[in-house]
């Protein structure tokens, strides 16, 4: 009997331990360099860390974790691949079903007979010092558009960022409301794989994968989510962040933009 309690009393104290190493702050560190201030772990799967911060919800993947952290949450590289593997074979399917191959990778935003952009009477800025930038990607995941005089919807996005994929949730919605009038892409600065591999949200819009970043730096975008909604000829009519409360991108705001 004293020999069981003996072990109990073990057990305890390494269950003690195991909190409060748990209980230790993390610190992990942003895309721009800064850290995530009062981040709590919030769930932890097989291939990621869901989060909380004082700028919202974000998440990361496991195996880009220090190793000291993925040992804390018990990563497990052949189990994730796995995970992924599997993630991956049902984000082909879906696509598989519901869009045709890719065609050619590179295309004019606008109509690519015109290399300038004409000015414009309404308020919008131009996407560029008078030239239309081109819409090149290093893949297309979806088909590609044919972006020839039809306004674009573009947004950058991540498949780390929580807000990012709420995002998708809400393109997915002016999609399926708008997307006879307005094309509306994602752009991800992610490798192709990494976007295929997340299972939820599924793109039901264009989606494309350019780790160059090149369209996002043309534009000068800094972050992301950050849409930016293009005229026939490419002027900028709306941009920010579609889930900010301040300047929310609704339905209301699509209807007043495309009547």
């Amino acid at each position: 009997m004293k020999k069981l309690r003996f072990v109990t009393v073990l057990g305890l104290v390494a269950a003690c331990l195991r909190s409060l190493q748990a209980a230790e702050p993390i610190q992990l560190m942003q895309s721009d360099g800064s850290w995530y201030t009062n981040l709590n772990v919030l769930t932890v799967t097989g291939t990621d860390l869901f989060f909380k911060h004082d700028g919202g919800f974000s998440s990361l993947k496991l195996k880009y974790l220090p190793t000291a952290l993925q040992t804390r949450f018990d990563y497990n590289p052949s189990n994730a691949a796995a995970l992924e593997k599997s993630y991956l074979a049902g984000n082909r399917a879906y696509h598989a079903r519901f869009y045709t191959p890719p065609a050619p990778e590179k295309t004019n935003l606008t109509n690519p007979s015109t290399n300038t952009v004409p000015g414009t009477t309404n308020s919008a800025r131009n996407a560029t010092d008078g030239s239309v930038p081109e819409l090149v990607v290093d893949r297309w995941l979806s088909s590609q558009p044919d972006t020839r005089n039809k306004p674009m919807l573009i947004c950058f996005w991540t498949t780390w960022s929580l807000t990012s994929r709420r995002a998708v949730i809400r393109l997915n919605e002016l999609n399926r409301t708008f997307g006879e009038k307005v094309l509306i892409i994602g752009i991800s600065e992610e490798a192709a794989e990494d976007i295929e591999a997340l299972a939820e949200p599924r793109i039901e819009y264009y989606s494309a994968s350019d780790p160059e970043k090149r369209l996002k730096q043309t534009l000068g975008v800094t972050s992301q989510p950050y849409a930016i909604i293009l005229d026939t000829a490419g002027s900028i009519l709306w941009e920010g962040n579609p889930l900010n409360q301040d300047k929310l991108l609704t339905a209301k705001v699509m209807s007043e933009l495309f009547p």
